[in-house]
């Protein structure tokens, strides 16, 4: 029987070479044959997830890993966030990312937390405008409070930057333009510019 290890190698190389329906069936595999599955396991198989934009599989895999008991770290929250971007879906992504501040996921070792918290919101901010006004009026706010605590100033500035894009963009969704523009103008005032560009 192939190992915990062998597995977790297969999962991400199947990430990484593109066949992502490949790299969930594996796990699925991998469960079946009672080998244990970690959060490196299942994080390979979020990442899959994100890169397909299959916000259901990613949630769902977040559930199996509380189900099962496995940790989830700051990795697997962003997955599934992200995947939630690509699939327009505020709500949840919404929802996870309360989720993680509460928990307090682990950052990644190669980011910061307030870098990767930020990023998340990012891509909440950005799941709800594609959502939506409904999603974007009743998330966003309580999105952008999640960075007030001093994430958004200890993250890195490209992270900043996309930040307050996306928020703008929710802003704009939800009909709260003039906001979008005051936020637009203190951030060209403070030399920060809007950057960013433009929606996919």
């Amino acid at each position: 029987t192939p190992t915990t290890y062998a597995y977790n190698n297969a999962i991400a190389g199947c990430s990484r070479a593109g066949e992502y329906a490949q790299a969930l069936a594996l796990l699925d595999e991998m469960l079946a044959a009672g080998v244990a599955a970690d959060t490196i396991s299942f994080n390979a198989a979020l990442n899959a997830a994100r890169h397909a934009g299959d916000w259901e599989s990613a949630t769902q895999l977040l559930q199996r890993m509380r189900d099962r008991g496995v940790a989830a770290d700051g990795r697997s929250y962003s997955a599934a966030i992200a995947a939630c971007r690509a699939g327009g879906r505020g709500a949840q992504a919404a929802r996870l990312v309360g989720e993680m501040a509460e928990r307090g996921a682990d950052a990644d070792a190669d980011d910061g937390a307030a870098t990767q918290l930020t990023i998340a919101v990012s891509d909440a901010l950005e799941a709800c405008a594609r959502e939506g006004a409904d999603a974007s009026l009743r998330h966003a706010p309580t999105l952008w409070a999640h960075l007030d605590g001093g994430a958004l100033a200890a993250a890195g500035g490209r992270a900043q930057t996309r930040a307050h894009t996306a928020y703008m963009r929710a802003l704009g969704a939800g009909g709260r333009w003039e906001e979008a523009v005051e936020m637009l103008g203190a951030l060209e005032a403070a030399g920060g510019g809007g950057g960013g560009g433009g929606g996919e």
